[in-house]
């Protein structure tokens, strides 16, 4: 089968997935910020399909946010569930407002056309730390697993050739399909 298509598919896989989960997030009745989680990666996965299948079907204006998607998902993903699991663990708001606003750090950055690497990539691993700890707080095993399968597609698979036969980018969407699926577990779990 062609690369392309194959990419394409990794893409729909991701799409289907996020949208499940958002889905089923949306029915609880607790749910609230780490459901833009879901959303987030949804709306990145098809603009990144569209993109992959046929750059010429997209509007321009689609065509600008698809060039943002990656650096917002990156951001704001791990950062919004984070601060659904303080939320559901009752700590002070200011937890959760901190949680939610340090993301927009690499995001300025970005706008203004300056290095926002390094700042992206501590923001990274300050939500994944604030994950971990959140879920150890309220004996969420399942949080920490979710915490470990992100890091490994943001700091491994996203820097390194894992099987020499699956794209990158392609394993990346599969890690987060599976990211998808322990976050949806470890946000109804708490």
């Amino acid at each position: 089968m062609d690369p392309k298509t194959l990419t394409v598919i990794s893409y729909i896989c991701l799409l289907i997935i996020s949208c499940y989960c958002f889905v089923e997030h949306v029915l609880e009745p607790q749910s609230e910020i780490g459901t833009l989680s879901f959303a987030i990666m949804a709306f990145g996965a098809a603009l990144c399909a569209i993109k992959t299948y046929d750059e010429s079907l997209m509007p321009d204006a689609l065509k600008e946010a698809q060039k943002n998607v990656e650096i917002f998902s990156d951001s704001f993903v791990l950062s919004f569930a984070a601060a659904e699991v303080w939320e559901k663990q009752r700590v002070r708001m200011e937890v959760v407002i901190f949680q939610m606003l340090l993301p927009f750090l690499p995001i300025a950055l970005y706008i203004s056309d300056k290095d926002y690497k390094k700042a992206l990539e501590y923001v990274i691993l300050g939500s994944l730390i604030s994950f971990v700890t959140a879920s150890i707080l309220c004996f969420c095993i399942c949080g920490v697993l979710t915490a470990g399968i992100y890091a490994a597609g943001e700091f491994y698979v996203k820097d390194k050739v894992v099987l020499e036969s699956v794209p990158q980018g392609d394993l990346k969407n599969y890690v987060n399909c599976l990211f998808c699926l322990f976050l949806l577990y470890t946000l109804d779990y708490v």
